[in-house]
This record gives C-alpha cells, structure tokens and sequence, in this order.
C-alpha cells in the first residue's frame, strides 16, 4: 500500500481544496453582482470548452505522459480562483473558460495514473477496492473541506463575502500541486511522437479504436451515455442547492447550514463508495453489477424529485445527503464497469471521452437551465431535470439490454456455424 499513499494524499488535498469553495460557490458567485442565469451561463463556456478539448486531451494524455497534463489543469484552476477574487465580471467569465480547460486537461489524469499504479502491485482482481480507496480519500478530504469553509466566516476584513474561502483554496491548490509533483510516478506514453502530423494520426488511431471498443462492449456504451444523462441533471443539484438552502434557513444559520450539508453528503458519499466495493466483491456477474448500479441512480433519481417539494431546511438537507450517498455508490460501480472493459492503452481516452459525455450533458443543461430560470421558478426546473434524468436512463437501460442481446445472439450464430463447418466432410 504504502507507494500508493502519495496519491490517496493528492486525492485528500484535492478534495478540501475544492470543497472550500464549492459549499458557496454559487452563493459566492452572486455576492460579486452575478445573477443566477449569468451564472448559469458564464459557466457554461466552461462546459463548453471542456467538451471541445476533452478528448484530445484525453489522447494527449495517453501519448505524451498524464502527470503533465495534470500539473497544466492545476495551474488552470488557480487561475479561475484568482479570477473570481478580482471580482471583475468580465475576467471572472474568461477564468470560468480557462478552468473549463483546465478540466479537460485533468479529467481522468490523476485517476488513470493511480489506477495502472494500484494493477502493477495488485493486478484486475481486486479493482473495486482501488475505487474505493481513492472515493474514501476524496470524499473524505470533501466533507474535511466542508467543515473547514463552514468554519471560515462568509466576511473578512471588509472584503467581499467569500474572499477567505477562494485565498485558502488557492492555497490548497497549490500545496496539492507541489504534493503531487513529487510523489506521482509518470507512466510511460504510449509512444514517442515528435511530429504533429504523426500525432494527429496516433489520436485519430485512438480515437476509432475506443468507437470500436464501445461498439463491440454493451457495459461501456451503457456507462458513456448513461453519462451524459447524469451530467445533464446533476449540474442542477450542484449549482442550485445552494440558493435553495439560503431561502429555507435563517440568515445567521446558513453558513454552517452549508457546511452541515456539505459534510455528511460527502461523507456519506465516501461511506458509500465502501459499501458499494463491498458489494460488488459478492457480485461477480455483469447483469448484477447493473443491477446495482441501476438501483443506486434510481435512489438519486428519486431523492432529487423529492426535494423540488421540499419547503423545510431539515428535511431538504436530509434528502440532500441521501441522494449523495446513493451517488457514492453509483460512481464506484460505474468506475468498475468502466475500467474492466477498457485496456491500459485506452483508458486515458475513454475516461476522456466518458468526462466530455458528462461535460457535454451539463453544458446543455447549463445553457437550458438559464433560458429557464427567466421563465419559471428555480425548483421547478430541477423537478424538470429530475424528470428527464429518469427518462433517459431508462432509455439507456432499454438500448443496453438491446445491445448485449445482439451480441449476445451473434455469438451463437457464430459458434453454430463453426461447429457446422468442424462437422463436414
């Protein structure tokens, strides 16, 4: 265990560095003179620029080493969180761009190095614990980065409120970048390209060999557009919770209102992902894991519904922390299916391309959301998002099911017609 303590670190850091701010991000968005639409929509060009680059950067990754490209997605994030302490509108829309590249950079980066690190000491066989390992870590240094924004006063020295909150992630960040700079072990690239001809063609090889993966392996294109779906109506919760919250407390409790919830959502997400990998040791069989992973995204499909009717702050926190807790699960499961389908060589990419399926279905419900919000008010469109999250992973389901019963009979066929040919003369 002990050469993958650097990374479970990283993971901590990166964590509470990002927790600090995002307990009050929207709150500390609107306190700079954005409204929720503006909102809405600056952050959609962060959507919008992660889901250009998110595959090559995916690819980039593969081939020219993944600790870059990691390090570059760091420096974007400082960045956007120097951009929302100017507090100037027009920089704070261009850090919120520059941050979306910085995802793109990042996506799966950290994670894909960790993995092929824990299969070098520990091999397939025990994969759901790795997910584990690094959701406990994760999520643990969320619900650490909870209680420590809740304990942050929302004004400090006659600053705009929220200051205090973006200067100590800024100063996470920065730790967790120097942290991970000298304890991550680079893999080696998939090659050495030196001409941008030879790359392009390398990316282009790459990416029709994840089409064909997808096409010939039902679970991964159940997870990828099942992605979609969730970054479609998760982006909701996690912009709107917050304005939520603010209008069911009293004003001298909602920091630590924030806080609380923040907390026990995260961890109860990380306690979750354990039980979620405990589970999953007992289910050895692809129809099952589905089953799991089916029934923790419908709990969430339920517990978002529930709370667009939700009038009281107890009860709304409550059902909050539940619908994380069933995310928990759902991401752990869903980490496994992917990872067991994809080899070494790909995964960079096709945890790319399953980051740019959650980016794209947020964008599009970013750009919706702030049409929306002109229009009617905030719970009803998260009733909206709810309604169509249930749809669509039906859908997906249905389309699953289709596939692998194509598959399925295709191997029959062809087993019949080799077992003929063996029995002619």
């Amino acid at each position: 265990m002990r050469p993958l303590y650097g990374y479970w670190g990283v993971f901590f850091l990166r964590g509470v560095g990002n927790e600090v701010v995002l307990c009050v991000s929207t709150l500390m968005l609107v306190a700079r003179g954005l409204s929720l639409s503006e909102i809405a929509f600056i952050l959609m060009l962060g959507f919008a620029a992660t889901t250009i680059l998110e595959i090559p950067s995916g690819m980039a990754g593969d081939l020219w080493g993944r600790k870059r490209l990691w390090v570059l997605s760091v420096l974007c994030s400082l960045v956007w969180l120097f951009a929302c302490l100017t507090g100037w509108k027009p920089l704070i829309a261009l850090g919120a761009l520059v941050n979306g590249v910085g995802v793109a950079l990042g996506s799966g980066t950290m994670d894909a190095l960790y993995v092929e690190r824990w299969m070098e000491h520990f091999g397939k066989e025990h994969l759901a614990r790795a997910g584990m390992w690094s959701t406990l870590c994760t999520y643990a240094g969320f619900a650490a980065g909870a209680l420590l924004s809740g304990s942050l006063p929302a004004a400090w020295m006659q600053t705009v409120p929220y200051t205090l909150h973006l200067t100590v992630s800024l100063l996470l960040f920065a730790v967790m970048l120097a942290a991970g700079i000298g304890v991550v072990h680079e893999t080696a690239a998939s090659s050495k390209t030196t001409s941008w001809k030879a790359l392009l063609q390398e990316m282009y090889t790459q990416l029709k060999q994840t089409g064909r993966l997808t096409a010939d392996q039902p679970i991964l294109l159940l997870v990828l557009s099942a992605a979609v779906i969730m970054g479609f109506s998760t982006v909701g919760v996690e912009l709107y919770w917050q304005p939520r919250l603010e209008v069911l407390s009293q004003p001298e409790q909602l920091s630590w209102m924030l806080s609380i919830c923040s907390f026990f959502s995260m961890a109860m997400l990380a306690a979750s992902g354990i039980g979620a990998a405990a589970v999953l040791e007992r289910v050895k069989t692809t129809t099952g894991k589905v089953a799991v992973y089916a029934a923790y995204r419908f709990t969430m499909i339920g517990m978002m519904a529930c709370m667009a009717f939700i009038g009281q702050a107890p009860l709304f926190i409550f059902l909050y922390v539940l619908y994380y807790t069933a995310m928990g699960g759902q991401d752990t499961v869903d980490a496994v299916l992917l990872h067991e389908a994809v080899p070494n060589s790909q995964r960079g990419t096709v945890m790319s391309v399953q980051s740019l399926a959650l980016r794209f279905g947020g964008m599009i419900s970013q750009a919706l959301c702030g049409v929306l919000l002109l229009k009617i008010e905030l719970m009803q469109v998260w009733l909206l998002l709810a309604v169509i999250h249930g749809i669509g992973f039906m859908l997906c389901l249905w389309i699953f099911g289709k596939r692998r019963k194509a598959k399925a009979d295709k191997n029959v066929k062809k087993m019949g017609e080799k077992a003929e040919n063996l029995t002619c003369p």
